[in-house]
C-alpha cells in the first residue's frame, strides 16, 4: 500500500490464490448434485484457509471431525 492510503493497482498474491478456485468452478459442472458441489466447496475453503494460516489441513480436518 502507498503511504497516502491508496491501494496498489496490481494484487498478484490474491489473484494467484483465486486461480485454483476459478478452475474448481469448471469442475463443479460435472458433480452429480448441488449438495456434492456445496460439500466440495466447503472442504476446499477449509483447506485453503489452513494453507493461508500455515497449518496442516489434514490434521485440522481430522481434529474437527472427531
Amino acid at each position: 500500500l502507498c503511504v497516502e492510503g491508496r491501494a496498489e493497482i496490481d494484487n498478484n498474491v490474491v489473484e494467484r490464490m483465486m486461480k485454483p478456485i476459478c478452475l474448481e468452478r469448471k469442475n463443479y459442472l460435472f458433480y452429480s448434485s448441488d449438495k456434492a458441489v456445496k460439500n466440495s466447496s466447503l472442504i476446499s475453503s477449509l483447506i485453503k484457509t489452513c494453507k493461508m494460516n500455515r497449518s496442516r489441513s489434514v490434521k485440522y480436518i481430522a481434529d474437527v471431525l472427531r
